[in-house]
């Protein structure tokens, strides 16, 4: 090392002197040769004979001596020149290609020691040099070192982030994000066994900010590939979720730790200011963020125009943010439409509030557009609608009844077929104690079917279906809590 890197007076490890080292008159002489090819003007010789060297001495390591060799080549960065780096880097990528068996249980030593010297290092040039080494380690113990860095403690400080967005590398950067996708609870039943778990590896909270940073150091977005959907909907909050996840020394502040989500209330408008605290969800969104920047940039500038984020963000405004999420998919030609409804259909029936606001939100929406209709969902989604008319949550039966108000726009030939299930559902909240809000959006989805049904439609609906006390005039008044 001290030829490779001249200069360096750390007590370069003197590999013609090791009793470990080589032995035999050619592997001596050998040897030999390489040191004096260190010598030469030409770069490409140098260049040559540091491989090999490297392969020499790598292969004839005790396995005893690899994590002191690591250090040494580590302490060489930085401070000599870019030649000593460059060879310090060459020389650890031979070391971890030749020696992977042997450096399977070195690899959280190897991690401790790179991110201790990271911290101490400002010039960017030395500090890229270090994260390509992780990369090159995780390229070869991928588990080890993503279990490693999910350990880092939130919010990811800078080397953190470096070091996830490192792993970003072109042809790496589909085998990370799969890793990390298998670390999320994805689905209401996965959700909630991840839930009774006793001893979690790595919360949720670590995975999704990996995911965005991996995903914010990719060079394209079209690298995200099948993967789109699956982070899409891994990545999607959900109003209670910055009480739900078990976090690293994260809490909302003024919130008692292990306190349940709150109550949901009906979607409120808001100003489109942030949240006052930053939380969890907040996190998610940014990940989210950073996905449909990369994946689908028009969806993307959709909801920077339209303030979605600061909607997703705050659990008030929350199902507004998943209505304008499903709106913008929608106008998206090349979203990958199907495999996010396929995926999130299930959120529907969940007995998580939370996924069941998610879902009713996202396909209420839908319900004003031809796509369910297209691909023959209308009749499922209607049931659910339905169904979800009559939950005991409020936010819920708010978006059941706002749902079937769209229908009309979407599906105006169907709004016949099923105007008596449509009737009676609608008039159920007027009939019986409801809040005001699910009132007053039933009486506006009343209004917009009623505008596509003629008096001979109404006559077959069967007497009795608009209670005696209510009429149509009535619903032209909007709840002060609408979208």
């Amino acid at each position: 090392m001290a030829q490779v890197c001249p200069g360096v007076n750390r007590g370069p490890i003197q590999v013609t002197k090791q009793p470990w080292t080589l032995r035999g008159r050619d592997k001596e002489w050998a040897l030999r040769c390489m040191c004096q090819e260190l010598q030469s003007a030409d770069p490409g010789k140098v260049w040559d004979a540091s491989i090999k060297l490297a392969k020499i001495v790598s292969r004839a390591l005790p396995k005893a001596e690899i994590l002191p060799f690591t250090q040494t080549l580590l302490e060489s960065l930085g401070p000599v020149s870019q030649a000593c780096d460059q060879a310090s880097v060459l020389w650890f990528h031979t070391l971890l290609t030749d020696r992977v068996s042997d450096l399977k249980d070195t690899v959280q030593a190897i991690l401790s020691i790179t991110s201790s010297y990271l911290r101490c290092m400002e010039d960017p040039d030395p500090r890229g040099i270090l994260a390509q080494a992780v990369l090159l380690l995780a390229q070869h113990h991928q588990e080890a070192v993503v279990t490693y860095l999910l350990q880092c403690p939130l919010p990811l400080d800078r080397d953190s982030k470096e070091l996830w967005a490192a792993l970003a590398a072109e042809d790496f950067f589909q085998d990370i994000l799969k890793d990390l996708l298998d670390w999320i609870p994805r689905g209401p039943a996965a959700e909630q066994e991840a839930e009774t778990q006793e001893v979690a590896v790595a919360s949720p909270l670590s995975v999704v900010c990996a995911i965005g940073k991996v995903v914010m150091g990719a060079a394209v977005g079209n690298a995200l590939g099948s993967l789109l959907p699956e982070l899409c909907y891994a990545l999607q909050p959900h109003p209670g979720q910055q009480h739900s996840i078990a976090l690293q020394g994260w809490e909302s502040p003024g919130r008692p730790k292990g306190s349940c989500t709150p109550t949901l209330h009906p979607p409120q408008v808001m100003s489109g200011a942030r949240a006052p605290h930053s939380h969890p969800c907040s996190l998610t969104v940014m990940a989210l963020r950073a996905v449909l920047a990369k994946g689908l940039q028009d969806m993307s500038r959709t909801l920077d125009k339209e303030q979605g984020w600061c909607l997703l963000e705050d659990p008030r405004s929350f199902p507004k943010g998943v209505s304008l999420l499903a709106r913008a998919l929608v106008q998206v030609s090349e979203a990958p439409l199907d495999r996010i409804l396929q995926l999130l259909s299930p959120s529907l029936s969940s007995p998580c509030e939370d996924w069941r606001v998610t879902g009713t939100a996202f396909y209420a929406e839908l319900m004003s557009h031809p796509v369910l209709q297209q691909r023959k969902l209308l009749k499922p989604v209607l049931k659910h609608l339905v169904v979800g008319a009559s939950d005991e949550s409020d936010t819920i039966r708010w978006l059941a009844a706002h749902g079937l108000g769209n229908m009309p726009q979407g599906a105006q030939q169907k709004v016949k077929k099923h105007r008596q299930l449509l009737l009676d559902t609608l008039c159920h909240p007027l009939a019986e104690p409801s809040s005001p809000q699910v009132v007053g959006e039933s009486m506006r989805a009343l209004c917009k079917m009623l505008g596509q049904l003629s008096e001979s439609d109404m006559g077959c609906a069967g007497p009795g279906t608009l209670p005696a006390h209510e009429s149509p005039q009535c619903t032209d008044r909007a709840p002060p809590c609408a979208p």
